[in-house]
């Protein structure tokens, strides 16, 4: 649902400033001064539209043009300011300065966009070029379980206005030792005009803990900690989503 920007907003906007709320504590926990914050695969901006509101300088930059358009116009109409460039998860130090910014931030999952380990390393260098020393980069991933991963589907419903949107995400996790996770994405809009419906699908690169793992420990990242969705240690558990917290050592 990339290509209709406006829904895709409508849809996750719900909680945004909420999660915002848990990155500023977790920062705060390690450390972090936190002032200067990137966001790759920034969307339709809605993280950078709390963070900007709360005076933060904050970067963002995506692959997607509409999105980029989407997410300029709507920081413009709320009078924030934040900076936006296109550009891919595997090069876009070279859009800023080295050593910037304090905590970077890529939630549910964008990061298994990338499809392979070299496109990964790749990444993590571009942010840790990014990172002053001792940043923060805060990872959200579903991490596999090969042998009990099922197929799963989730709802997800959301209205502005008169619009109201329903969208079943369905994910099929690899089989015969793969690593691709198939997305099937079913949307309903419902407005006072009518009825619409949109399907389509992406693909997820898989990382079971024992391949995350030896992936963090090629990069250029320190991984600092592991938790759960509320920002509380794993200890132990596999939740269906965490979040990494990797670190750029001094």
């Amino acid at each position: 649902m990339y290509h209709l920007p406006s829904l895709y907003d409508i849809l996750h906007t719900p909680g945004t400033a909420e999660d915002v709320s848990l990155y500023e504590r977790i920062a705060r926990r390690f450390g972090a001064k936190a002032t200067r914050w990137l966001e790759p695969g920034c969307g339709t901006g809605r993280h950078l539209r709390v963070l900007a509101r709360r005076g933060y300088r904050a970067v963002g930059f995506d692959l997607d043009e509409d999105m980029l358009a989407y997410a300029k116009l709507s920081l413009a109409r709320r009078r924030l300011a934040a900076q936006l460039f296109c550009a891919n998860m595997e090069a876009f130090a070279q859009h800023l300065s080295a050593g910037y910014f304090d905590i970077a931030i890529n939630p549910f999952s964008t990061i298994r966009h990338l499809m392979s380990d070299a496109a990964m390393l790749r990444h993590f260098s571009e942010m840790a070029t990014a990172l002053r020393s001792g940043g923060l980069y805060v990872v959200g991933i579903s991490i596999a379980n090969y042998a009990s991963d099922r197929q799963e589907t989730d709802l997800w419903l959301a209205n502005r206005g008169r619009c109201h949107v329903r969208q079943q995400i369905s994910y099929t996790p690899p089989s015969g030792g793969g690593r691709i996770e198939q997305v099937e994405s079913r949307l309903r809009i419902t407005r006072p005009s009518g009825q619409q419906t949109h399907t389509d699908g992406y693909s997820l690169r898989t990382y079971d803990e024992r391949q995350w793992d030896a992936l963090i420990k090629k990069s250029k990242l320190h991984r600092a900690a592991s938790l759960d969705e509320w920002g509380k240690p794993l200890e132990g558990r596999q939740p269906p989503y965490q979040l990494e917290v990797l670190e750029k050592q001094h």
